[in-house]
């Protein structure tokens, strides 16, 4: 995907825009050559979001050691007149990098004397799979930590403050059904093993959620899903859910948010 294509994407994806990423895509030399008077006003409005973002000190200091620094001072003050990305400074933030949990499973692994298997959830499993980019501070582990880790309290803590993400755990009954046949590895790390949930499955949970956050993730992941599959998903192995009349209530609103249609598949 060339630097422009990356600037889009970024910016036409719903959500948390990673300023690091946007950075890197608006001030490529390609981008900054392109004639589309639209790329224009879109490095104009990142560049003054990150300015914004960053702060000014940090912005100037960064640039200054670009090649292309002075092309980019001068693309913020393009087009004044023109309208162009009213929201896009806003969603500019600092995202968690889902790469740093081989850092952390690492680490851990070395305090492991005997096979465990984890299973990560929740809104990681999405960016790992890059449905959403966003800050989470928590590695949602299904269900509970083996004993083995869980009473290693110093060294969580450690690990939470190393790398900004805690370990915590969630029941398995906010899954669909057989989700356990569709998990896939992270990796072997010595003697932890570690998997992740398919993300229809992590996606079908919170269709069933009232939480503003998991509307937020799926509004996010919409463009990127399989929608076809995600509906075969719903309609195979959501029974567990439906049992309920509050999570069923929110899930036919939130599908109704996201299709405009009435009954769930």
């Amino acid at each position: 995907m060339s630097a422009v294509d990356q600037a889009w994407q970024l910016v036409q994806s719903l959500g948390a825009i990673d300023s690091e990423r946007l950075f890197r895509a608006v001030t490529d030399e390609e981008t900054l050559s392109d004639p589309s008077v639209r790329t224009q006003l879109l490095v104009r409005d990142a560049l003054r979001g990150l300015r914004s973002f960053w702060g000014e000190p940090t912005f100037t200091r960064r640039v200054s050691q670009m090649r292309e620094n002075r092309r980019i001072l001068a693309a913020i003050d393009t087009h004044q007149d023109e309208e162009g990305f009213l929201t896009l400074g806003r969603r500019i933030m600092e995202v968690t990098d889902p790469n740093v949990l081989h850092k952390l499973f690492r680490e851990l692994s070395r305090r492991v004397d005997q096979p465990c298997i984890v299973t990560i959830g929740g809104s990681l499993a999405l960016m790992l799979n890059d449905y959403i980019s966003r800050v989470t501070d928590d590695v949602d582990i299904v269900d509970e930590l083996p004993a083995a880790i869980r009473t290693q309290y110093s060294l969580l803590e450690d690990l939470a403050r190393r790398y900004n993400l805690r370990l915590a755990h969630f029941q398995s009954h906010y899954l669909p059904q057989r989700w356990e046949r569709r998990t896939w590895s992270l990796g072997v790390y010595d003697q932890l093993t570690v998997r992740v949930i398919d993300s229809l499955d992590v996606l079908a949970g919170k269709l069933f959620s009232s939480r503003k956050k998991d509307m937020d993730d799926l509004v996010a992941s919409w463009s990127k899903l399989d929608v076809a599959a995600f509906r075969e998903r719903l309609a195979r192995d959501t029974d567990n859910f439906r049992s309920d009349a509050k999570s069923l209530e929110a899930a036919k609103h939130n599908w109704y948010v996201l299709t405009g249609e009435q009954e769930l598949p």
